[in-house]
Order: structure tokens, then sequence, then C-alpha cells
């Protein structure tokens, strides 16, 4: 992954300060950038389809995406914040903390306890089934999109 991209120190949709890299994948980047207008830091999963040269339909993929996670609401998904365009960028604005992801924490600890799986394998249960009862499947299951709650840390 880069350490570094155009984007960092550009204020995006007239109030997203980008501030940091997190991570980079096929179609684009998420960044932690600052939410003048909240006050409050979050993340930005930001497409550029003239950079990547994305094609139509990952653009259509994209913008489902923003409203699939705009429409569920459950503790254990990630808060929508906003969505918006400028130019060939495209960017989804969510919740951000900073707490590890599964991949992170493994690559740490190696391992998770039995009194740390249970109540990981129970939230990720309740929010696969709710989204199931939506009538969606989650395409990206894996263990960097898996948020770790702090408490897992103190386990």
């Amino acid at each position: 992954m880069r350490k570094h991209s155009s984007y960092i120190g550009r204020t995006l949709a007239g109030r997203y300060e980008v501030r940091q890299l997190l991570g980079e994948g096929a179609m684009g980047q998420v960044f932690a950038v600052w939410d003048q207008k909240t006050q409050r830091e979050r993340a930005l999963k930001l497409i550029d389809v003239h950079k990547k040269k994305l094609p139509l339909e990952a653009v259509m993929r994209f913008k489902s995406e923003a409203t699939i996670l705009k429409n569920l609401k459950h503790p254990s998904i990630i808060k929508y914040i906003d969505f918006f365009q400028e130019g060939d960028i495209y960017g989804l604005v969510m919740e951000y903390s900073l707490v590890s992801n599964l991949k992170q924490y493994l690559r740490e600890h190696e391992k998770l306890t039995a009194q740390q799986v249970l109540p990981l394998l129970k939230n990720l249960a309740e929010a696969l089934a709710f989204i199931h009862e939506q009538g969606l499947v989650h395409l990206d299951l894996k263990s960097s999109n898996i948020l770790l709650k702090e408490e897992l840390n103190d386990l």
C-alpha cells in the first residue's frame, strides 16, 4: 500500500479534509477524513473513475452500495454518513473509529481466545442475518472487513 496519495490535504465535497490513507483496493481507496461540518473523524471510501479507468458499471455498483448502506440500520453495521460526487470522484462517507479489523488483530496476536470469538461471532451472525432479512447478500466478507470493537482488545 502506498503511504501517500494525491488526495491527502485536499478538502472534498466542501467539508471532508483528507488526512490519511487507510487502505487501497482494486476500485479505490479508503481514507480517514475530518468532517468540517460535524467536527468528527470519518472514513471515506473513494473511487476516481478517471484515475482507475473504471467502467460505468463500477460506478453504478458503488452508488448502489451507498444506497444500500444508507438504508441499513444495525448496531453491528457501520453507519452511513454521506455520499457525494465531485467530477470523476465519488465518495462514500461512513463512521470511523480507531479500532482494528480482524485481519490486523490476527497479525499481531495470531489467534483469538474462545472468550473473544463468541461475542465476535454473535455480532457477525446478527449483522449477516439482518442483511439477509433485507434480501441482501454481503459480497465482500473477509477478515479485513470485520471491524473489532475496542473491548476485544481488553479481553
